[in-house]
């Protein structure tokens, strides 16, 4: 049982780790020793510049993550998770600094894209049957989300969905 614990753990590291590894040797610094955390960074801040040309209406919730793993449930406390909209009117949801498991060596920023949503008398619904999530802008086929299904209602989102065979729920509020 542990060495699925540990499998899982190395497996989202590595995928992390190999995501940023991919970087561009561009946004190196002069010396071309940039640490993984300062890539993850300059990402974020690209992901943010690209966000803000393709969405508007950023809002970020804090609260609670809960992983469903080998029967045991694993809860996460203060994950940020910021809700937006794409072009088109979907939703997307940045999960920051994500660990999933306790043994997981890194944290993650995962992004649940363009997911369907209707908005009545002020409660938006998004739900979608399977969605590829991406980190740092590169698709995660492995970890694709199932049966996502969401409500963001005044200061406060929840949602479910599994990425792969991991049940995941996430209840948060408006972060001030």
């Amino acid at each position: 049982m542990k060495f699925k614990y540990l499998t899982w753990a190395v497996l989202l590291g590595a995928l992390s780790f190999g995501a940023a590894s991919c970087e561009d040797d561009d946004d190196d610094d002069a010396n071309g020793s940039e640490t993984t955390d300062e890539k993850d960074k300059k990402d974020d801040k690209k992901d943010d510049k690209k966000g803000s040309e393709e969405t508007s209406d950023t809002t970020s919730y804090i609260g609670q993550m809960f992983v469903d793993y080998s029967d045991l449930t694993y809860r996460s406390d203060s994950v940020s998770v910021k809700s937006s909209y794409d072009s088109l009117g979907n939703v997307n949801l940045d999960l920051l600094g994500v660990r999933f498991v306790p043994q997981m060596p890194v944290t993650v920023n995962l992004t649940v894209p363009s997911i369907p949503k209707k908005q009545s008398e002020g409660v938006i619904t998004f739900q979608a049957d399977t969605v590829v999530p991406t980190m740092s802008s590169r698709p995660v086929e492995k970890y694709t989300a199932y049966d996502i299904k969401g409500e963001i209602k005044g200061d406060s989102i929840t949602f479910s969905l599994k990425f792969g065979d991991y049940p995941t729920s996430y209840k948060g509020k408006l972060q001030e």
